[in-house]
């Protein structure tokens, strides 16, 4: 299978349609995008060919200390993967690519959220 996990611009942020429903989460896909503008919210995409299959994002502000603290702690949201390609790994390879991502800006910490689903 061959995949690439790419830097979600913000002008390719419509495409995130094709991993979740974005007319379903209108208040939430609004505040998404206004993230990703302000630079607030790095979003990384898993493609299979042109397909968007799956999205992590890394958000540097929260606005509570329990999820983020500048230049320490990076909160972690919106691991998602379309349901018919779950359980092939694509979750772990965007977490970890995350993880990274976050060493790499010098996070030695990442909090969760997890809503039911």
């Amino acid at each position: 299978m061959e995949y690439k996990i790419i830097r979600l611009a913000p002008g390719d942020f419509p495409k995130c349609d094709e991993i979740w429903d974005m007319d379903a989460q209108r208040e939430f896909a609004e505040r998404f995008r206004d993230e990703l503008l302000s630079g607030n919210r790095i979003t990384y995409v898993y493609i299979i060919g042109n397909i968007f299959v799956g999205e992590i994002s890394l958000v540097f502000d929260t606005g509570d200390p329990d999820y983020t603290v500048k230049g320490k702690r990076i909160y972690t949201s919106r691991l998602i993967v379309r349901k018919e390609y779950q359980r092939r790994g694509i979750g772990r390879n965007l977490l970890r690519h995350a993880v990274k991502e976050a060493r790499k800006m010098g996070y030695s910490e990442l909090s969760v959220g997890v809503d039911p689903g």
